[in-house]
């Protein structure tokens, strides 16, 4: 059975074994140094590195405890994937996080997006709604995109060693951190650029610009939170006067409480987030004249929303005008927006999965 994106990022921390176990050799050897220093007389005592007895002593129990933390991790990411830290962080991106679907619900979710719209960053990949790293992100819910890029020197007996920091640090609406450590300079600042043109309303920043935003006080977070909607609403509402000019006048859409003919994708989009928002609620989208697919017709397609599962019926036209029979399609949100486009362009989806029912 191939395996998605989400469960080889956790089966890949089996390799997080190696490291505990060298952590603990590490250890071992430390504690017999600290061990053989303990044994000696005074008059050794007197003579040795006291700085060293200390390091030997204080690191077998650093190294140790690191040892079991990344063996203890590495196994329960690896073989309970419901329990791993990219479950965790999927989770806390839903709405209810307490209500989240089983763990092979959550990494389908994110596989089918990254399947379909996933563009690779290094070890980044960016879908269309998710951006998975170290963790998985919503792209909806960032409000900060930084770059780590800096050189960290450390003093040894050899002399001085250097190592480059590059990380990608993202910062949501909960501000909560997701940081992933890169390899390529020019990957790092790809997918920053990348996430940019996604999420426009983003703080950019480098390097401990990213700490100066996370720390703000709450005060300053709710003016932040204020003035990005405020900015998002602005460009919301100059795409839909765009789409209002361009758009078709040749669909209803009827919810509800409401009927219109000035059917736009975006005020499509927006009611069907609405209603996934609310976890529950229905529309439908009737063209002027059915749409033709083959020898088969189609006069609307009624959305219905119950939960997280959008379920599509495209209801097929009768001689008679009387409902008859329609096919239905039960889905998540992206791949149901995709369907909406193609309806709103006046063509029948790919009906590969769809299933025959009666419509009362």
């Amino acid at each position: 059975m191939k395996k998605g994106y989400c469960m080889n990022r956790t089966r890949g921390r089996l390799v997080w074994l190696l490291w505990a176990l060298l952590c603990l050799l590490i250890s071992i050897s430390l504690g017999t140094v600290f061990l053989i220093g303990m044994k000696q007389d005074r008059s050794y005592w007197e003579t040795m590195d006291y700085v060293t007895l200390a390091v030997s002593g204080g690191g077998t129990v650093v190294m140790c405890l690191f040892g079991i933390y990344l063996g203890y991790v590495a196994v329960r990411d690896a073989f309970f994937p419901e329990k791993s830290s990219l479950a965790k962080s999927i989770r806390r991106q839903l709405p209810h996080p307490d209500e989240a679907p089983p763990v092979e619900e959550l990494f389908a979710m994110v596989d089918k997006d990254l399947e379909e719209h996933g563009q690779r960053f290094g070890p980044v990949l960016i879908g269309r709604e998710w951006v998975l790293g170290d963790e998985a992100g919503y792209i909806e819910r960032i409000r900060g995109i930084f770059t780590v890029d800096k050189i960290r020197q450390h003093h040894t007996e050899t002399g001085v060693r250097t190592n480059r920091i590059l990380q990608l640090v993202l910062i949501d609406n909960r501000w909560q951190r997701n940081i992933t450590d890169f390899r390529s300079p020019k990957e790092l600042q790809a997918a920053a650029e990348y996430l940019a043109l996604r999420v426009p309303g983003a703080q950019r920043g480098r390097n401990g610009e990213y700490t100066n935003f996370w720390s703000m006080k709450e005060e300053e977070r709710e003016v932040f939170e204020r003035e990005f909607q405020r900015k998002r609403s602005q460009r919301d509402f100059e795409r839909l006067q765009k789409e209002m000019r361009e758009g078709s006048q040749d669909m209803i859409l009827r919810t509800k409480d409401d009927v219109t003919s000035r059917v736009t994708p975006f005020l499509v989009e927006e009611t069907l987030k609405q209603c996934l928002a609310d976890q529950s609620g229905s529309f439908s989208l009737t063209p002027t004249r059915p749409v033709l697919a083959g020898r088969e017709s189609f006069r609307a397609l009624h959305v219905r929303v119950e939960h997280v599962t959008v379920s599509l019926l495209l209801e097929m036209a009768s001689v008679s005008g009387g409902k008859g029979v329609g096919l239905e399609k039960k889905t998540e949100q992206h791949r149901a927006q995709e369907i909406l486009e193609v309806w709103l362009r006046g063509q029948v989806p790919d009906l590969t999965d769809w299933e025959m029912r009666q419509i009362r």
